[in-house]
């Protein structure tokens, strides 16, 4: 009988774009894949590929005690009727959720990974430090299952927890993003010269990924007569609480020079045809949009915080700025804008950088190694 792994992930579009190698390559290890999460039209996609997918409404945003008791008892349930040989919790709720029936279920081989803190730990207002407290609380109890690793992508992060938690550091590893593609992202060759420099921002649009500082740095720029054209590329996620409102994203779209162009499906196209990739963001776990950028050689202004500055080398591959400052973000862009050189001089090395440090093959393998270590234990 096959060893059976079941990744519970908030919803399948996140496994897909983030995880999917995995768990392909589990399937070609022989593996047995299932997934537990809120399901799209990506389901039948994943299904095609071998995934066993299995729906759970989960509301990633609620915080109401009655439906995270039902959504607690849903989880424990299939888990314990389940009975996978290794449990995958990939994402906040999951893991805290996940986390604690697998306790009560006595699932004893459970991989964490930690891809950020979350809009929690961003805000500083009163009523998110009482919801850092409960989660906190609930980290506790969570992550205490002996044959376990917890996959961090920053140092930031995992510093964090080891102090917060006390977790040993043999049940620790650092994987550094979910890595790129690097025959599918890569700079178009020959590369194109704009006869405009194109600057893209590419990212669900919230609040913390700094959608209004870079709109504002554009304004910035529009008043100096600077001569190049911004792009946004993306949708507000609803179920997140720092989700930009429609009546807003109406007016961006309004601003002169911004060519919005709401959900893109080729990625890889639209990385080729622009000259600067720029992410403003208040905090990651560790950008994939910026690796992504670096794999597609582009030069990348992003803010000095945990899982941006991470992705790339300050002053060579790109340039970093104080985190929600729209004049120092649009005088970093406009030094790239200005400067042909320099630009083509970030994006050799960001790519060299990605073909290092990013290739998604290493990073699946070192997930690989962590299944076959718990699975010996």
């Amino acid at each position: 009988m096959k060893d059976r792994v079941l990744m519970f992930v908030n919803e399948d579009k996140f496994l897909y774009s983030h995880r999917l190698e995995i768990a392909l390559q589990l399937l070609n290890e022989g593996y047995e894949v299932h997934l537990l999460s809120s399901t799209s039209e990506i389901k039948k996609k994943l299904e095609s590929l071998g995934i066993i997918v299995h729906n759970i409404n989960l509301d990633r945003k609620s915080w109401s005690i009655f439906k995270n008791l039902i959504l607690f008892a849903r989880v424990y349930f299939f888990i314990k009727r389940f009975k996978p040989r290794i449990l995958h919790l990939i994402s906040i709720k999951p893991v805290l959720i996940g986390g604690i029936a697998a306790r009560l279920a006595m699932i004893d081989s459970v991989i964490y990974s930690i891809s950020g803190l979350g809009h929690v730990y961003i805000d500083d207002s009163r009523f998110s430090h009482i919801k850092q407290y409960i989660i906190n609380l609930l980290y506790s109890v969570s992550l205490k299952i002996k044959n376990s690793i917890i996959i961090f992508q920053n140092n930031e992060d995992k510093n964090f927890f080891i102090k917060k938690f006390r977790i040993p550091e043999n049940r620790i590893a650092l994987i550094r993003g979910s890595g790129v593609n690097l025959q599918l992202f890569k700079p178009s060759v020959p590369k194109e010269d704009n006869k405009v420099v194109k600057i893209l921002m590419i990212s669900r649009l919230l609040r913390e990924k700094g959608v209004f500082e870079y709109v504002e740095a554009l304004e910035c720029l529009n008043k100096k007569n600077i001569n190049a054209e911004f792009i946004l590329a993306g949708l507000p996620d609803s179920g997140n609480p720092s989700a930009i409102t429609q009546k807003e994203l109406c007016l961006i779209k309004s601003i002169d020079n911004l060519n919005y162009l709401g959900y893109v499906d080729n990625v890889p196209k639209l990385l080729q045809d622009v000259d600067v990739m720029v992410l403003p963001s208040y905090r990651e776990g560790f950008s994939k949009v910026l690796i992504e950028a670096s794999a597609a050689g582009l030069p990348i202004v992003t803010t000095n915080v945990p899982g941006c500055r991470d992705a790339i080398i300050e002053n060579k591959t790109g340039i970093l700025v104080e985190p929600r400052n729209s004049k120092k973000l649009a005088g970093a862009i406009a030094t790239l804008i200005n400067d042909k050189a320099l630009r083509k001089k970030m994006g050799l090395h960001a790519r060299l950088i990605a073909e290092k440090h990013y290739d998604v093959h290493d990073v699946v393998n070192k997930h690989i190694d962590i299944y076959r270590t718990l699975i010996t234990n």
